[in-house]
C-alpha cells in the first residue's frame, strides 16, 4: 500500500503521496470518495526540485519565482514533465499543477518521500475542505488512520481560499481560476510582461 501524508498547508489541510507511484491515486480516491482517474496537484517545496521534473522556461521560472509564496497553483503541459506520471489519473488531461510550498511539515514529508507528492484538499469529495487541526484529526481517525498525519507544534492559521491557477501555454499564460491574492498576482505578472 502506497504510504499516504496527512499534513497543513498554506490555505487548506492536505493528502498526498507519491506523484509516480499509482497507488497514491487509488488510496486518496477511497478516501476522499472519488473517481481514482481525478488528477491531484503535485506538490514541491524548491525551485530547483520543480527544475528537477519540469523543463521550464526562464520565463516560467520567474513567474514561479515571484508567484509561488502567493497561494498559486501552477499549471505545465504533461509533455514538460522529465519523467511519466501515472497515466490514469492524467489521462484526460493535457496539463498536470503543481505547488510550490515550504515548512517544516512539507519539507520533512518531501525529504521522507525522497521527492515531491501530489496534494488535494483533505475532505470528502463536495463538502468544503478543511482549516482545522481538530477537524482534520477527527477525519484522520474516522476514514485514513492508515497514513500518517502531521500535526503542527503549533496552531496554523490557514487562509481557507482557494489557490489562483495559471496554466502556461508555450511561452504564455492564462489564469484559470482567480484565487486568494489575485490582484497582488496581476499586479506582478503584468510587471513581468513589460520587463
Amino acid at each position: 500500500m502506497a504510504q499516504i501524508y496527512i499534513y497543513p498547508t498554506d490555505t487548506v489541510w492536505g493528502i498526498g503521496g507519491d506523484i509516480y507511484d499509482p497507488e497514491t491515486y487509488i488510496e486518496i480516491a477511497k478516501i476522499k470518495q472519488t473517481p481514482a482517474d481525478k488528477p491531484l496537484s503535485l506538490l514541491f517545496n524548491t525551485l530547483e526540485m520543480v527544475e528537477s521534473h519540469i523543463n521550464l522556461s526562464e520565463h516560467e521560472f520567474e513567474i514561479l519565482e515571484k508567484l509561488k509564496n502567493l497561494g498559486t497553483t501552477f499549471g505545465f503541459a504533461k509533455s514538460k514533465f522529465k519523467s511519466t506520471l501515472p497515466s490514469e489519473p492524467f489521462k484526460d488531461t493535457e496539463f498536470a499543477c503543481i505547488r510550490v510550498l515550504s515548512s517544516q511539515i512539507i519539507d520533512g514529508i518531501i525529504e521522507e518521500n525522497d521527492g515531491p507528492i501530489s496534494t488535494t484538499s483533505l475532505n470528502i469529495t463536495k463538502n468544503p475542505p478543511m482549516v482545522d487541526t481538530d477537524e482534520a484529526h477527527g477525519f484522520w481517525k474516522k476514514y485514513a488512520s492508515h497514513t500518517k498525519f502531521y500535526e503542527p507544534q503549533f496552531d496554523v492559521q490557514l487562509s481557507g481560499k482557494s489557490s489562483t491557477i495559471i496554466l502556461f501555454s508555450g511561452n504564455d499564460y492564462s489564469i484559470a481560476r482567480e484565487g486568494e491574492n489575485i490582484e497582488d498576482i496581476k499586479k506582478i505578472l503584468n510587471t513581468l510582461k513589460n520587463d
